[in-house]
């Protein structure tokens, strides 16, 4: 079995396993009373992003997914919003839309 499709197979296991210990359909991921919603509620999260950012950027492997796979250099503002969007929309949104997020993720880092 190739790399690529293991790859796959792992994904869907791992959303399968995101489906079933989902807070609800309308709840989410994770659901109001979780940590995670507790967390990143604060806006003190939004300051602490660029941060964050820096430390996951000073790993080779993330850096080097990075570049080849962002467009940061062009459009540094847009992708950290579009990051911090795909977040929220993870952690905040239905679970529809938080899939759809980690599909359009998981699909981007395979291609």
């Amino acid at each position: 079995m190739d790399e690529r499709r293991q790859d796959e197979e792992r994904y869907r296991a791992l959303r399968a396993g995101l489906v079933h210990s989902a807070a609800g359909p309308v709840e989410g991921l994770f659901g109001p009373h979780s940590g995670a919603w507790e967390i990143l509620r604060e806006l003190a999260i939004a300051f602490g992003g660029g941060r964050a950012l820096l430390l996951q950027l000073a790993h080779p492997a993330v850096s080097s997914a990075v570049r080849q796979h962002s467009n940061y250099r062009e459009d540094l503002l847009g992708r950290t919003l579009r990051t911090f969007d795909a977040v929220y929309r993870i952690v905040f949104g239905d679970l529809d839309t938080a899939l759809g997020i980690a599909d359009r993720v998981h699909v981007g880092t395979a291609a």
